[in-house]
């Protein structure tokens, strides 16, 4: 025999239905955010913004490892390293730790860093003969802006 939709059984079975419907999609966000953390994030690092950073450096930028926790919202990078187009070491550094607050930001309404540690920073600047540092060949000139179109 059926539960009829206004009894109080078929009132019973159709909240069950959605509450294992709300369980089941909470199950699979949850998942979604820990692949995300775990799985996407150093992905998005070394596929992305490595990149990215690459492409506005002259020279090299590498970088051995990343880790990200999104269980409780760190971040480690590791053997993080700029060369210079000569092959000499521009900046580099061992591990960057980052733990952010979720608490804490949510409640000042700002960014709470609980740790930052930095382990092994280098940089090198020296100033060349000419007057110059050896920095500011690192960066690539922006794109000259286009022509501008000629007068009929």
């Amino acid at each position: 025999m059926k539960a009829d939709a206004a009894s109080p059984a078929g009132k019973a079975a159709k909240k069950g239905k959605w509450r294992k419907r709300l369980m089941i999609a909470a199950a699979v966000l949850v998942v979604l955010y820990l692949l995300g953390g775990f799985v996407g994030v150093p992905l998005l690092i070394r596929y992305v913004a490595l990149p990215m950073v690459q492409d506005q450096v002259n020279g090299t930028v590498t970088l051995a490892d990343s880790d990200c926790n999104p269980l409780v919202l760190s971040l480690t990078l590791e053997g993080f390293e700029v060369l210079q187009t000569d092959g000499e070491v521009a900046a580099r550094f061992d591990r960057l730790y980052v733990n952010a607050s979720l608490l804490k930001s949510v409640w000042n309404w700002g960014a709470w860093l609980d740790a930052l540690e930095l382990d092994q920073p280098y940089g090198l600047v020296r100033i060349n003969a000419d007057g110059s540092i050896n920095l500011e060949s690192l960066p690539k000139a922006p794109p000259a802006p286009p022509p501008p179109p000629a007068p009929p």
